[in-house]
């Protein structure tokens, strides 16, 4: 099964990977009881700052089937909500499928309403090709859409 956790771990080792090539990163992992909707991942990469919200879903038997990611919507509502005050640094990172075999899709946070999409869908809405690495996807997340 496709878990968030293990997203966040690869987020992690991207983190330590761009750390060994001299990138100044700090990411934390969000847990939030108080307010509803924060993303996930928040950080900072070589000055800027970034925000992630990680969904993980296992790739349907058919190209067309819709990949499903858990949603809410108090984290739409955050996303719009930022969107809406001018924040270009909020991301949805959908892993879609597992191990040697998942896709990475980074989407910017004012399309987290239409996340619910087939593969190629996501893809179209993704700013990196889905073989992109997380280094790739934590440098690209610290520039704005």
């Amino acid at each position: 099964m496709a878990r968030e956790s293990a997203l966040w771990q690869r987020c992690a080792t991207g983190a330590k990977a761009l750390r060994h090539f001299g990138h100044l990163i700090d990411l934390q992992r969000v847990e939030n009881v108080a307010v509803s909707g924060h993303p996930d991942v928040e950080g900072c990469l070589d000055g800027a700052q970034l925000w992630i919200e990680l969904k993980s879903c296992m790739r349907p038997a058919r190209a067309d089937t819709p990949i499903r990611p858990k949603k809410r919507i108090s984290q739409e509502i955050w996303h719009q909500t930022r969107a809406d005050a001018g924040c270009r640094i909020a991301w949805i990172l959908i892993q879609v499928g597992e191990a040697n075999g998942a896709a990475l899709y980074l989407i910017p946070g004012n399309r987290y309403a239409d996340i619910t999409a087939s593969e190629a869908q996501l893809a179209a809405m993704s700013v990196l090709p889905s073989n992109a690495t997380l280094s790739d996807v934590l440098l690209r997340s610290a520039r704005e859409w």
